[in-house]
């Protein structure tokens, strides 16, 4: 694997091939997309710097598909994996990807103790439906729960989204 917040320099938007195929599974079923991010991701960089967030996201998204080889976690930004799942395996998917950041990653001689949150943002299988919203409303989520404190997994509210529309006008 490259290190995961080294996106293909010949695409003019990162991850653009990841967050397509997303979308694409995002429309083929009913599913839910799942975005993980790590709580302490700043906290790393200041720290340690951008390679060792990379090396920890590197070992992240192996553990994550190690462990749950049915998942297809990718990476859809420098600091955020995704994948798509069946509404019924949401909330056990997102506990152990949770439960996997929580194990020690080992980085320059240093332990690191990390927390993840993640966002689920549910897709309806209807063709109409824009399953990049679905996508960005994922991460939308996640970011929103990071934002709060973090170490907890969250559904998608249509509301927040529509208030900060509200709000810019």
């Amino acid at each position: 694997l490259g290190a995961v917040a080294q996106p293909n320099s010949s695409s003019p938007e990162p991850f653009r091939a990841e967050r397509r195929n997303l979308s694409e599974q995002a429309t083929s079923a009913p599913v839910a997309v799942l975005a993980l991010c790590i709580d302490q991701h700043h906290t790393t960089v200041a720290t340690l710097g951008y390679s060792a967030i990379d090396l920890v996201l590197d070992e992240l998204l192996q553990r994550l598909r190690s462990l749950m080889p049915d998942v297809p976690w990718a990476p859809i930004e420098t600091d955020v994996l995704a994948a798509a799942v069946a509404l019924d395996k949401v909330e056990s998917v997102a506990a152990m990807a949770r439960d996997i950041v929580r194990q020690p990653f080992s980085v320059r001689a240093r332990t690191l103790r990390l927390t993840g949150t993640v966002g689920v943002a549910q897709a309806s299988g209807d063709a109409s439906a824009n399953a990049t919203d679905v996508v960005r409303d994922a991460v939308v989520a996640m970011r929103q729960a990071s934002s709060k404190g973090g170490n907890r997994w969250v559904r998608f509210e249509p509301v927040a989204v529509e208030q900060s529309v509200e709000g810019q006008t």
